[in-house]
């Protein structure tokens, strides 16, 4: 009220707490409204306080008396306020930074980076320091600009934990404390700006009209010079003003935006403020493609976090000194993050996924580029980091990728499999590479004469195929026996028929069969096929013997299929085969196989669906005509279940280093054609035996944990199979 007469003045407030500055030549009066108020005034150079209670009043007398005017200021506020929302401000990916500095502008580049002007957080950019910044700094984007009410750096928003200025420009990377996947970033351009060409600067500063609004604003500049490093652009009308700092100049071609550049100074030509007229507006800005590789290192190294050993270093740097290998970008990039000592990492899904390249692996290639003096071209390693859509099983993926390396040219020549070249090569990495191993491209060319332990497979006759099954395998958990090929968790059966088709019975839990699946022909020349789960997966696989006296690995996949690897041949014990079961104490499935002079093998399991070279395990076992491996005491060590001549079924319990002396468990099994099992059919646990009769029934014996029930589920016409498992 002025004189008696009252006027009303309306402000927005942005920021709390609220500041309202007056200048007043008389005594006034103060009434506060809803909200408490805090008046600071200064008489004469001396400065007091008068802080006022909701609805309260109070005034601040110079002295003076008679016709003096006086000034009573009655301020009120909303109780509340209403809150603002993304479909008014919406979230894009040009944000506003607040520190102890002030506000400017910033752009989200990155799901965890936000580009801006290094003046934006210091008033000598050159003083910026790289780490954790000085104080706090935030980052707020859409609404929340308008409903935050806090400054500075303390507050709601995306908080920036590390801070990363470049060098020689106006420029500074911040890093969130968490990425934001609700925003699309904008691509940095990577050619520079041209003179004539239009680039659309927005920013959250300052207008002609208003001190801080809550809106972005966009303003349209051509560019009008262009420097090494910078871009200066102009045209009569509006200018970027304080706040504007770091705003993107936003490059659109076909609608395709990049960010071309960085407003770093302004003319503040007409800024509400400033000063300075309006007229021509110019701004200069930092030119985002001369940074552009900057950014994009700036970005990898913020997610290449994972350290590599000195060993695996030194290796890495020793291949790539060696200049004897070229290799796809993404292949380079892996070996050269461990050169510098860290493992390069990718967002897949997001969630960043190292790059891990297996350390037995880059030894032996270290082997046969630096020592053994090939040259190489390499097109994959690992995978699993680039999403690329491979198995699970397969080693370039599997337990985190990195354990498989394919190699496309072999000292110059364009691999099949079969060249001089890949026949030097596969020897020198047989030499290099440990079991437990695989080489493919079998079906490419002659079988080798591999090491032991070392699998052979078909693949693309378009390079040649390593792989390290050895890490995998140690990191395998330790399972049960088990046989589930569908991915069900219920142990099935497999036969295969007189004519030859290998068919796959789907197991209930009850001991009884839910289906029969016709899945594969041409089996003719398999003598035997063995079940397990031979690889630690939790899916089954089959080991089989062929009439050549040729070894096979069918790793499942969990869902009926299976993948065949050549993984040995002229095994010594083969005439009954066995296995599945862990006789050796390591967790991992074995085989048991008794040759023709009573002698029984064993063939450890590595974990990887290879097995080392066959032990004499035992002996005196000619007049045994069964053989069958599970964990029939449930105590994690392999047991054997045999028939003798005379019927009687017998139980060796094993210790996990041998096999204890038997106990008679049964009588009357001769009339058992096929005697298979060991592991749990019915699940109560136990590891049980089926049996098929002459007659063609099919029996489940179910196991107790020292012996075996009478046989239950009978069923009928299995002497269709010449083999089961």
């Amino acid at each position: 009220m002025l004189n008696g007469r009252a006027n009303q003045v309306c402000f927005d407030v942005i920021f709390r707490p609220a500041v309202l500055n007056l200048e007043i030549d008389s005594s006034f009066g103060v009434r506060a409204g809803k909200q408490p108020l805090d008046v600071t005034f200064v008489i004469d150079g001396v400065e007091d306080n008068l802080p006022l209670a909701p609805t309260r009043s109070g005034s601040v007398d110079e002295g003076q008396t008679g016709d003096s005017t006086i000034v009573t200021l009655e301020v009120e506020a909303d109780a509340s306020d209403v809150p603002m929302t993304d479909a008014v401000f919406p979230r894009t990916a040009i944000g506003q930074v607040r520190s102890g500095l002030g506000a400017c502008t910033g752009t989200l580049v990155d799901r965890s980076w936000v580009l801006t002007a290094a003046s934006c957080l210091a008033a000598d950019p050159a003083t910026l320091a790289v780490g954790a910044p000085a104080a706090p700094v935030r980052v707020l984007f859409g609404a929340d600009i308008a409903n935050d009410k806090t400054t500075g750096g303390t507050g709601s928003g995306a908080k920036v934990t590390q801070v990363q200025p470049a060098s020689g420009a106006d420029a500074v990377m911040l890093k969130l404390e968490g990425p934001i996947d609700t925003i699309t970033p904008i691509a940095p351009a990577t050619t520079a700006p041209a003179v004539g060409e239009n680039l659309a600067f927005t920013g959250f500063g300052r207008t002609a009209s208003a001190w801080v609004p809550l809106a972005p604003h966009t303003i349209t500049y051509p560019v009008t010079a262009v420097a090494p490093a910078t871009a200066t652009a102009s045209a009569s009308g509006a200018a970027l003003c304080l706040g504007d700092s770091g705003a993107p100049g936003i490059r659109t071609i076909y609608d395709t935006k990049t960010l071309a550049a960085i407003a770093s100074t302004s003319s503040q030509a007409g800024c509400l403020g400033s000063g300075i007229p309006a007229g021509t507006a110019s701004v200069t800005s930092t030119r985002v493609d001369t940074i552009a590789p900057w950014i994009a290192t700036t970005i990898q190294n913020g997610l290449n976090t994972t350290p590599v050993s000195a060993t695996d270093k030194t290796l890495a740097q020793q291949i790539i000194d060696s200049g004897r290998v070229t290799a796809a970008a993404p292949v380079l990039s892996q070996l050269q993050g461990y050169a510098s000592g860290v493992k390069r990492a990718n967002i897949v899904s997001g969630q960043p996924r190292d790059c891990a390249i297996d350390s037995t692996l880059l030894a032996a290639l270290k082997k046969v580029v630096v020592d053994d003096g090939f040259s190489l071209t390499i097109s994959s390693l690992n995978e699993y980091c680039l999403g690329t859509a491979t198995a699970a099983t397969d080693y370039h993926s599997r337990n985190g990728g990195g354990h498989a390396v394919k190699i496309t040219v072999v000292n110059g020549v364009a691999a099949t499999g079969a060249t001089v070249q890949d026949i030097a090569l596969r020897s020198a990495m047989f030499a290099a590479l440990p079991a437990p191993a695989g080489v493919g491209q079998l079906d490419c060319r002659p079988r080798a004469e591999a090491p032991t332990g070392w699998a052979q497979f078909a693949s693309e006759c378009t390079h040649n195929h390593f792989e390290y099954r050895g890490t995998v395998a140690a990191a395998a958990p330790v399972t049960p026996p088990s046989f589930d090929v569908d991915g069900d968790t219920y142990a099935d059966v497999l036969g295969i028929s007189t004519t030859h088709q290998l068919n796959i019975y789907s197991g209930a839990r009850t001991g009884g069969w839910l289906s029969r699946h016709l899945q594969s022909f041409g089996w003719d020349a398999t003598t035997a096929i063995v079940h397990g789960d031979y690889n630690s997966d939790g899916k089954g696989d089959i080991v089989s013997t062929e009439s050549d006296g040729t070894v096979w690995f069918y790793e499942g996949n969990g869902a009926r299929g299976f993948t065949k690897s050549l993984i040995g041949s002229n095994w010594p014990g083969t005439t009954y085969l066995t296995g599945g079961a862990d006789f050796t104490g390591d967790g991992r499935a074995d085989m048991i196989g008794r040759g023709t002079n009573g002698n029984i093998f064993l063939y450890a399991g590595t974990g990887a669906g290879t097995f080392k070279a066959g032990v004499h395990f035992n002996a005196g076992w000619g007049h045994m005509t069964s053989l069958l491996a599970g964990d029939f005491t449930g105590d994690g060590k392999g047991d054997l279940v045999s028939r003798d001549s005379a019927g009687i079924l017998w139980l060796f319990r094993g210790d996990g280093v041998n096999l204890t002396p038997a106990i008679q468990v049964g009588n009357g099994w001769d009339i058992m054609t096929v005697i298979t099992g060991g592991v749990d059919y019915n699940g109560d646990g136990n590891a049980d035996i089926l049996g098929r009769t002459t007659a063609g029934q099919f029996l489940l014996y179910a196991g107790t944990g020292s012996g075996f029930t009478s046989p239950t589920n009978p069923d009928s016409g299995w002497n269709l199979h010449r083999l089961l498992t």
